[in-house]
């Protein structure tokens, strides 16, 4: 089983060429009121596929005449599965759609304190994963994402049966306190999926009274959310065997996108 698995990931990360019609370009730096930089850029998909996730690496000039290197990247996953309200900047896009261009943003704060942020000096494409499971770029960040994914899956999976006992059991503020408890921690590597932080706030929050819908409704549209988020990421979490075509012409164009997936399991407030 092991060497079977080993094979199956080996063909499945196999090098792959970029894809023709995929490019960034046009970098720009806008001050952010909230005192981060957003570095925006157009990202440009002729393919028929979807991006759903993507890496660019970036030269930064700063004011003291040095350069900074980064890798900023985001998964689109939700906004490509419409799980998200629309974007209304740069920054909040996360996803490129069929045979468009989208203006990008990514936020940015200088590593090197007392600097500011001049220019962009190169950006290039380090990877981009398709809505169909095929890819190219760098083979660690692909399986990075991938994992991410599978991770972002799994843990939606393992906090449904804890809020759909405690619904069964009946809702009440003791049982609310008792289930912050039952929601998973760090595994062993100390990781502490998304999805247990946001659940804990949000079971915060209603505790708290900082929320407009009554107890059984926030557990009811937690749970709604996870059972849309896990079958999303469920859907994307693996990878297409090397060798299969990107972006085919006659593939029908994707769905309406919206935001990035930092806002998942957004409450009602």
């Amino acid at each position: 089983m092991v060497i079977a698995t080993s094979l199956l990931i080996a063909a499945a990360f196999a090098a792959q060429s970029p894809a023709p019609g995929v490019n960034v370009s046009d970098p720009a730096v806008v001050h952010d009121a909230d005192g981060f930089y957003v570095i925006e850029f157009d990202f440009a998909n002729k393919t028929g596929e979807a991006i759903t996730a993507w890496t660019v690496d970036l030269k930064i000039h700063l004011s003291d005449g040095t350069d900074e290197q980064t890798g900023e990247g985001k998964d689109g996953v939700l906004q490509y599965a419409g799980l998200l309200p629309p974007a209304t900047a740069p920054e909040r896009e996360s996803a490129v759609p069929a045979r468009s261009v989208v203006r990008m943003g990514v936020l940015y704060l200088p590593q090197k304190t007392g600097t500011t942020v001049l220019s962009i000096a190169s950006i290039t494409l380090r990877k981009a994963i398709f809505a169909d499971g095929s890819w190219f770029g760098d083979e660690r960040d692909v399986k990075s994402s991938f994992e991410m994914r599978g991770r972002a899956a799994d843990a939606c999976a393992a906090l449904l049966p804890i809020l759909r006992g405690l619904q069964q059991a009946g809702v009440t503020t003791d049982a609310l306190r008792a289930t912050i408890a039952r929601i998973p921690g760090r595994d062993s590597s100390g990781f502490d999926p998304a999805q247990n932080q946001v659940l804990r706030r949000n079971i915060e929050l209603l505790l708290a009274g900082r929320m407009k819908v009554t107890q059984e409704q926030a557990v009811q549209q937690w749970i709604d959310r996870l059972e849309a988020e896990g079958a999303a990421y469920d859907a994307h979490r693996r990878a297409k065997q090397a060798g299969g075509l990107l972006g085919r012409e006659d593939d029908a164009p994707p769905q309406a996108f919206v935001i990035a997936w930092m806002h998942l399991l957004k409450s009602v407030s």
